[in-house]
């Protein structure tokens, strides 16, 4: 009596999470740094918080683009959706973003209420 296995066909990383950036990318940068070791979950929750907060940025931009009646998400309203979302703008709180030798400045009526 011989049981047959079915043989299943792997799956990636980026297929098992359900992400869309690519995993395996992200854990081959971790691995030139100069650590020693990179654990295999440690690629995976990285490329998920970027993931978050690229979706985070990339919505407020297509909401800035679309308010300002355009079809394309443009270096003025990508700076508004980074400037619009509190996490992302805690963390670009120091870049200057220029655009065709102008300062993009965040009109005072999109910028998120100061607490």
């Amino acid at each position: 009596m011989t049981v047959e296995v079915e043989k299943q066909k792997k799956k990636s990383a980026q297929l098992r999470s359900g992400l869309v950036l690519p995993i395996a990318r992200i854990n081959r940068s971790l691995k030139a740094g100069d650590t020693k070791r990179v654990s295999a979950s440690a690629a995976v929750y990285l490329t998920a918080a970027l993931e978050a907060v690229l979706k985070d940025v990339l919505q407020g931009s297509g909401d800035a683009a679309t308010h300002a009646k355009k079809k394309r998400i443009d270096h003025a309203s990508f700076s508004i959706g980074l400037r619009g979302d509190p996490v992302s703008a805690l963390l670009a709180s120091r870049d200057s973003f220029f655009y065709s030798d102008k300062l993009a400045i965040t009109p005072s009526a999109l910028k998120p209420p100061s607490a």
